[in-house]
């Protein structure tokens, strides 16, 4: 099945590098594109810059980003098998190739094409990550929402079947555990998706953006979150990890692999929740981005299998966990709760990453290995701010809720992986707090 996205691959005959159609008009793709290949002076072609430097013929996982991570889909052995192949090997299709091939992918007509193919949908390019292209398309539609987000392979990373899994295995976790539109797309903490061919796919847009904008444009008005703001969101954020594992028979059966603020997205809608004295609450919240998950397997007495992961660059991230920096350790769903941790600071900490007063990574990560846990900022430095902020933050010091979201961000920060409670303990535990402050 080929890629319903806005290029296809074709191998020229040289046979030295594969090309990839744009489905623009020529100045489109050029302003799209121009950072990431070189462009084709006859034709409409362009070449992955990585490609056409050196000459080489692309080979999987030789070019990408991901490179180094290859053992990340070989789960099962004679031992340790997949705890729920039902889903864990699925192929993924929560709807037709059709629906996606429906979407536009030009935007005429023109003076030069005047009878070019026309649509009721605007598609426009967004960004790029590490992995993907990320296009806004305005649907005009009375069955979906006005606007969604749709996901494509990104050039320089060509095309494989590793990509493809990693697609597949994005997909599934939004269609396990998302809530589809027609049955309230955000009564779940983990985006849906709508639809999904090969590497496209097509998820709601997040109208209040991914969490770490939003607390920048809270610090930027200098409207710093409430005791309770901060928990009803680190809340959300313990509930998608939760759902995101898709639990079987008390254990997860998924690794996110990836949590940190950039993974949250929101909605501009209140997040309702229980027993509240928020006039105002935050917007709800939703986990995505699964493309770097992990199935988890388990042996015949029912324990989980652990994993690892070898040479895998995390380019200077500060949410992973202790065995996450040392090459080839064992690994499990714990991680991701360490790195929920690192959420919660990072909302305690009105944006901070943890260990932000340090500028040596190698330091950084160097505490991580010892155990030691970064300190959230002091009253002093808020100092330039007004004297409204600063006794916002005092007082906001002491509030019962700030105080348990503390508690239970040191206990996601265990050392040892066994100590760390499971994403569904730290739920419980943020329930069972919440109602303590309440009530």
């Amino acid at each position: 099945m080929l890629d319903v996205s806005w290029m296809t691959t074709i191998i020229s005959e040289d046979k030295k590098h594969p090309r990839v159609t744009c489905f623009m008009d020529r100045s489109t793709c050029e302003s799209i594109i121009e950072q990431d290949v070189d462009i084709d002076s006859n034709a409409q072609y362009a070449f992955p810059k990585k490609m056409a430097s050196s000459g080489k013929k692309y080979s999987a996982g030789s070019t990408s980003e991901d490179a180094n991570d290859g053992n990340l889909h070989k789960e099962e052995t004679e031992e340790c098998k997949l705890i729920d192949p039902s889903y864990q090997l699925k192929e993924a299709a929560p709807s037709t190739c059709n629906d996606i091939h429906a979407l536009p992918f030009r935007f005429g007509p023109n003076k030069k094409y005047p009878t070019q193919y026309t649509s009721n949908h605007d598609t426009k390019y967004l960004t790029s990550g590490g992995f993907r292209a990320v296009w806004t398309i305005n649907l005009y539609s009375d069955e979906i929402q006005d606007r969604a987000i749709m996901k494509t392979n990104r050039i320089s990373r060509g095309w494989s079947p590793y990509y493809l899994d990693q697609n597949r295995r994005d997909v599934l976790i939004g269609e396990g555990a998302g809530s589809l539109y027609s049955r309230q797309p955000l009564h779940s903490n983990v985006l849906s998706i709508y639809q999904y061919c090969a590497f496209s796919s097509v998820v709601p847009f997040s109208s209040a953006g991914p969490l770490d904008e939003y607390m920048n444009q809270r610090h930027h008005d200098d409207n710093l979150l409430s005791a309770e703001e901060q928990y009803l969101l680190a809340m959300q954020a313990a509930r998608g990890l939760y759902q995101a594992q898709l639990y079987r028979n008390g254990k997860a059966t998924h690794v996110h692999a990836d949590i940190k603020p950039p993974q949250f997205l929101l909605f501009d809608i209140p997040y309702q929740y229980k027993d509240t004295t928020i006039k105002i609450p935050p917007p709800v919240m939703q986990l995505n981005d699964f493309n770097r998950g992990k199935f988890l397997t388990q042996k015949k007495n029912n324990e989980t299998c652990p994993f690892t992961m070898c040479n895998v660059h995390h380019k200077g991230s500060t949410y992973r966990a202790p065995e996450e920096y040392m090459d080839c350790a064992p690994q499990a769903d714990t991680i991701d709760v360490f790195s929920l941790g690192g959420v919660f600071y990072y909302l305690l900490a009105d944006g901070e990453k943890p260990w932000y007063h340090l500028r040596s990574y190698k330091e950084i990560t160097g505490n991580i290995l010892k155990g030691e846990k970064p300190r959230l900022p002091s009253l002093e430095e808020y100092s330039d701010y007004d004297e409204d902020i600063i006794a916002h933050v005092t007082k906001r010091s002491k509030h019962p809720a700030y105080l348990a979201l503390k508690e239970i961000m040191l206990k996601c920060w265990a050392f040892e992986p066994e100590d760390r409670p499971s994403s569904f303990d730290v739920v419980q535990m943020l329930e069972k707090k919440w109602a303590g402050v309440f009530r």
